[in-house]
């Protein structure tokens, strides 16, 4: 998602954990290279995280994570100064499984509450919701501006199956929620509005990465004072590049497509 911002041409920081070693520097160097500001102290003794990723011939994927140093991303490694000058912090919802990220996190929030930056939150995953409630659904109420869920995030949250329905049900705990319904398009409410948005038609090889390429869209999208269907199309843009490909990172820049769905008549 920071990633994906700073392709369209934001000006982004992203807080983790890398270790002391070679996947560390290889992975601080490919973020320096996108002018995205890292923060966080190498850790000494551990190794930098691994995430293999199997893709079936459908585009559907199973993850296999090494967290590593990751898993030890704790306020320390969280940038006041650079929550100060955001618009957005994004949070995930990977980042309650453990006591030190879940405080590394609650950290992050309350500085972003100080400085009146808004706070973006992605459920991330629906096995959260249900092992990780208590916490997830205190970002929601007490925090988050901005809720991002797909469809079975969504119903895992509220009980519901029909995604517009569990959208006006997290509407409850948070003012402005996403539900992405994979190809089905997604909803948008922001502002008191809804707004549907279909997805752009597209082979699928590879789902890595699309509700994240969907949220970068958004955000930057809102960031730059774009109406919020407008955000959500540039978000289902983005979404139908990466998921035509293998990997989650798209090549060059994106700002290119941000004009052509942020200025188009």
């Amino acid at each position: 998602t920071i990633a994906g911002i700073a392709q369209m041409g934001g000006a982004v920081a992203y807080a983790c954990s890398l270790a002391d070693d070679e996947l560390g520097s290889h992975y601080a160097e490919d973020f320096n290279k996108l002018g995205i500001h890292l923060t966080g102290t190498p850790k000494s003794g551990d190794q930098t995280g691994l995430c293999l990723i199997l893709v079936t011939p459908d585009g559907e994927r199973t993850m296999k994570t090494y967290l590593g140093a990751s898993a030890q991303l704790s306020p320390s490694d969280i940038d006041e100064a650079a929550i100060a000058q955001s618009q957005w912090l994004y949070l995930e919802g990977y980042l309650l499984t453990s006591e030190i990220t879940r405080e590394g996190s609650f950290h992050a929030l309350d500085l972003a509450r100080k400085h009146a930056t808004q706070v973006a939150f992605s459920f991330s995953d629906g096995f959260l919701v249900e092992a990780f409630g208590e916490h997830l659904r205190k970002i929601v109420k007490e925090y988050a501006n901005l809720v991002f869920a797909n469809e079975l995030e969504a119903a895992a949250y509220t009980g519901m199956r029909d995604p517009e329905s569990s959208l006006n049900a997290i509407l409850q705990d948070c003012d402005h929620v996403c539900v992405t319904c994979s190809e089905k398009g997604s909803y948008i409410h922001y502002q008191g509005t809804t707004h549907f948005v279909p997805a752009f038609p597209t082979h699928a090889v590879d789902m890595t990465g699309a509700g994240d390429m969907y949220a970068a869209g958004v955000m930057y999208g809102l960031g730059m004072k774009a109406s919020a269907e407008r955000a959500a199309r540039l978000g289902s843009r983005t979404a139908s590049y990466v998921v035509s490909q293998m990997g989650a990172r798209l090549e060059g820049d994106l700002r290119t497509t941000v004009q052509a769905i942020l200025t188009a008549d």
